[in-house]
């Protein structure tokens, strides 16, 4: 019997804690969402955004990636932001400040999975093998991958590592996570189209060269 209550009350407290867990990622996205819908700076707050849900996600980095072509045509990332919790000695792992070649790191499947709008996450140890280098060297042991779309467009990808531990990611955690990055996709389309609607303004439409208003803006 005390065997029994026992083990009732450590199903409760992982319960509880998964709870609190769920809420604090969902407070985190909300968050989120309000920078980044509302500000037309939100790139001034990307970082604090981003420890906001490395926090929420007991993450010890998190990081955006923007897809690039090398001159071969080659999909690539670049690194976009990053934040890293305190304690974490990254200057002693791999960097991927100068991006990651999916390709020659062994991650075609990930494009195939990411760009059909599908998430990665789970253990490192339970990859394929060509897939687990250069994660290693980055000390991680757990992470979630969710890709980042613009006008149906894959645009890149937000990621969550667990360096110290490994996470079982729920369900609900894994969608909380997929709503942050929509959210980030449609920050990101919302500053491309102001951009874009900006040089229609102030350039002339046949030549692109700059125009009476962008003149006298000067």
């Amino acid at each position: 019997y005390l065997l029994q209550v026992v083990l009732t009350a450590i199903d409760r407290k992982k319960i509880e804690n998964e709870i609190r867990m769920r809420d604090e990622i969902l407070q985190a996205v909300n968050n989120a969402a309000e920078i980044f819908l509302n500000e037309s700076n939100w790139q001034s707050y990307l970082g604090e955004v981003l420890a906001t849900l490395g926090k929420a996600t007991r993450s010890d980095r998190v990081y955006v990636f923007e897809n690039t072509t090398n001159g071969d045509g080659k999909a690539n990332a670049q690194l976009f932001a990053e934040w890293v919790a305190d304690g974490i000695r990254i200057e002693k792992t791999a960097s991927v400040r100068y991006g990651i070649y999916y390709e020659k790191e062994g991650y075609q499947r990930w494009v195939k999975i990411l760009s059909a709008g599908e998430s990665i996450h789970g253990d490192v140890s339970n990859l394929p093998a060509k897939e687990q280098p250069l994660l290693s060297k980055l000390g991680v042991k757990s992470f979630v991958y969710m890709p980042i779309f613009i006008d149906h467009t894959w645009w890149g990808f937000i990621g969550f590592d667990q360096c110290e531990y490994k996470n079982k990611w729920t369900q609900v955690e894994v969608d909380a996570l997929r709503t942050a990055a929509k959210i980030l996709g449609a920050a990101i389309s919302r500053q491309a189209a102001e951009e874009k609607l900006t040089h229609l303004a102030t350039h002339d439409y046949l030549t692109d060269l700059p125009n009476r208003l962008l003149f006298e803006d000067r």
